[in-house]
């Protein structure tokens, strides 16, 4: 064997142990930036957390107060302040369960055919009284027969976190709304508000781990952006992706697509 030949072998030898301690060290840095990430979600999750949890503490001690001073004129709107601050824990905690289950593979995807407007009308008739709290109204178009193939519970989760978004960043009094349009083969649902909007550095950082914020919302509502990643990887699994538009001000829309049933071969089961 040649000594040019040898030298090339071992040329050879060389660059597939620089290309290894390379790819070591962009894995360690992975997991230095993972970590970090962790690290700043449990910081946001646990601000919070400790809001409502504190309003929640403070209002059941003013309400033992009122209770054995039988001052009862006060009570039912502390009850009604301990039940929304009860709620923001729940959701929050849901988002952060479902998208831990999520990114663990344990969720199945479980397609039916159904009716868009079915889950519009679930979604808005769950969402009344947070709507009705801020004097918000919620109005949609949408073809009552517009059949899409989707997994009910997915998207109804999707649909349920961007409105609660819309309606976190909206006006006290404005609108929102809830538009659906046939796109070739398939249907693009848009949620618009009119409210806060957002910077472009916002808006591009929405869906990455490591920028998430605990934005407060026009009436002080707390949130970690938890949901829009839950949303984002429910609509992976249906081959779609959040789009966003916004500009500080002015409002936000949220849209994505979703397969109309007359152009999916297969889907599993149907909504009753």
């Amino acid at each position: 064997m040649s000594t040019a030949h040898e030298f090339a072998q071992l040329q050879a030898k060389v660059k597939v142990l620089e290309d290894t301690i390379q790819n070591l060290k962009n894995n360690e840095l992975d997991l230095i930036h993972s970590n970090e990430d962790k690290v700043k979600l449990i910081a946001i999750i646990s601000h919070d957390l400790k809001n409502p949890m504190n309003t929640i503490i403070g209002l059941t001690d003013l309400l033992e107060r009122k209770i054995l001073k039988q001052d009862l004129d006060s009570i039912d709107e502390y009850a009604k302040n301990i039940n929304q601050s009860t709620n923001k824990i729940r959701m929050l905690l849901s988002n952060l369960l479902e998208w831990s289950t999520t990114l663990s593979g344990k969720i199945e995807f479980r397609p039916i055919k159904i009716r868009i407007r079915t889950i519009i009308n679930e979604v808005t008739a769950l969402l009344e009284e947070t709507v009705k709290s801020k004097s918000l109204s919620i109005v949609y178009d949408c073809f009552d027969d517009i059949e899409v193939c989707v997994d009910k519970e997915m998207i109804s989760t999707v649909l349920r976190n961007i409105v609660t978004n819309s309606i976190k960043f909206s006006h006290t009094g404005s609108t929102i709304k809830i538009l659906c349009e046939r796109e070739g083969d398939n249907v693009s649902v848009s949620v618009i508000d009119y409210g806060t909007g957002m910077s472009d550095k916002t808006k591009n950082s929405l869906f990455k781990v490591g920028h998430l914020k605990s934005n407060q919302g026009t009436k002080n509502e707390p949130g970690t952006g938890i949901g829009l990643l839950l949303c984002q990887d429910f609509l992976r699994k249906h081959h779609s992706v959040i789009m966003v538009e916004s500009e500080e001000g002015k409002g936000s829309t949220f849209k994505f697509n979703l397969p109309v049933v007359e152009y999916v071969h297969e889907y599993i089961g149907e909504a009753i």
